[in-house]
């Protein structure tokens, strides 16, 4: 497969000097350039859950609802080391006391303020340059990576991808990706069934090159 070239810029500065000069300072400069990349989904990034009536939630335990998958694709005019974080745009409003609280985002709230669930974000299925991948994650902006297939909302938890498990993250110019949505209702003992509940998650995954 042909990639495209980086681009290297080199600059050499040299010193003034007069003829009678023994020794003169040589510098070099320059910059890697980052192939450019694109993110893309499937249905527009939408989860689209339908409706569901009050009587199915569950009085005082949480209620999961089917998971839904969308297809992220990650495309670089050239072999590129990038990653993806997820930023929580309903942050502060997903239910406290669910375990793996730290991986959940927020479902907004119903009409009386009430906290209406969270929701995972699961990534699988990693196809890198047409070969099987794995999940990869930083939890502290790229100096440790580990084996971990939830993305967490959190600017400096990086999800990026490689072919050999537990590895460092590998440049590649095309990623597919399976980001699985599971929702949590909260109990319906802690809701205002007496209005129309609309799940309101929303978040926004940014692309970083390492």
């Amino acid at each position: 497969m042909k990639k495209d070239p980086a681009i290297l810029v080199f600059a050499l500065l040299i010193s003034h000097y007069s003829s009678a000069a023994e020794s003169l300072d040589l510098r070099m400069s320059g910059s890697v350039k980052p192939g450019a990349c694109t993110l893309t989904m499937t249905s527009d990034g939408v989860f689209d859950f339908g409706s569901i009536s009050a009587d199915e939630l569950r009085k005082s335990n949480y209620r999961n609802l089917q998971s839904m998958r969308n297809t992220l694709s990650v495309t670089c005019s050239s072999s590129t080391l990038v990653a993806i974080t997820a930023l929580d745009n309903r942050s502060g409003t997903a239910s406290s006391n669910i375990v793996g609280d730290e991986y959940l985002f927020g479902l907004g709230r119903d009409a009386s303020g009430n906290a209406i669930g969270g929701y995972y974000i699961a990534a699988s299925n990693h196809l890198i340059n047409g070969q099987k991948g794995f999940p990869t994650s930083s939890p502290d902006g790229g100096d440790n990576w580990t084996s971990d297939s939830f993305l967490r909302p959190a600017p400096n938890v990086l999800h990026s991808w490689t072919t050999v498990p537990g590895s460092s993250p590998e440049a590649t110019s095309a990623v597919m990706i399976e980001l699985i949505a599971a929702p949590i209702i909260a109990p319906s003992d802690s809701l205002d069934t007496s209005q129309e509940i609309t799940l309101d998650g929303s978040a926004t995954i940014e692309l970083v090159y390492l």
